[in-house]
């Protein structure tokens, strides 16, 4: 509450005209968007702005893309595996492919090293997160899976998950 207040007083009580505020996808600032009038959660109609009472315009709140596609690189390391409606998606299969390239010397046609699967040092890179949840890592993981190749059975929902990571 405090934080929409301090939104509310310190840009539009002073005269600004705003028409877009950025942000990570902190839960203070998720709710600070839900206070203001929006609507983010997933399963609800999404209303992506607020606008305040005597205002003429709405305010759209964006979630910084960079941030995100951190995010969901770092959950899914972090958790290791989680449903989705497609299934069960895998950090072990991004883990898989980093083992099968280092041991063949070869990529499948991404940019993947073993900085994408050990990151911790280096967590701010989004280049990291971005080329990890790519399409062409997602592709890779498919090839392999059509190939039947051990370790990748079951990966559909994992790429699927990286394809929309993509979007």
């Amino acid at each position: 509450a405090t934080l929409a207040q301090l939104v509310e007083h310190s840009l539009y009580e002073q005269g600004f005209l705003v028409h877009c505020l950025t942000m990570d996808g902190h839960q203070s600032n998720v709710a600070m968007a839900r206070i203001l009038g929006a609507q983010t959660d997933a399963g609800k109609q999404l209303i992506p702005y607020f606008q305040l009472s005597g205002q003429n315009h709405r305010t759209y709140i964006l979630f910084d893309p960079c941030h995100m596609i951190k995010l969901a690189r770092n959950m899914l390391h972090d958790v290791g595996a989680f449903k989705s409606p497609d299934g069960v998606v895998r950090w072990s299969y991004l883990a898989a492919l980093d083992d099968l390239q280092n041991s063949i010397g070869l990529r499948f046609a991404n940019k993947m090293t073993p900085n994408h699967i050990r990151y911790q040092n280096n967590k701010m890179k989004v280049r990291l997160a971005t080329q990890l949840l790519s399409t062409s890592v997602a592709d890779a993981i498919c090839f392999l899976t059509e190939s039947g190749v051990p370790h990748f059975e079951n990966s559909a929902p994992t790429v699927e998950f990286i394809k929309v990571c993509c979007l």
